[in-house]
């Protein structure tokens, strides 16, 4: 069983937003930003082990976010 925690996700960086999901496995976060038509991109899940996400991970999701934003 997943349970989300929090509402609609806190602001990240810039355009980027965080979902935090809790299950038996531990906390799981997705990253995401909001795009025209109301849609949500969800742009990489990861599970976070400390109190910032790390480098790697935001860096992939901006990449995507450029991505997304192209086509």
């Amino acid at each position: 069983m997943v349970e989300l925690i929090g509402s609609n996700g806190r602001k990240s960086s810039g355009e980027l937003f965080e979902i935090r999901a809790k299950a038996k496995e531990g906390i799981g976060r997705g990253i995401f930003c909001y795009m025209q038509g109301k849609r949500i991109i969800i742009l990489h899940v990861f599970v976070k082990k400390g109190h910032k996400i790390p480098k790697k991970d935001l860096e992939l999701a901006n990449e995507r976010l450029k991505e997304v934003k192209k086509s």
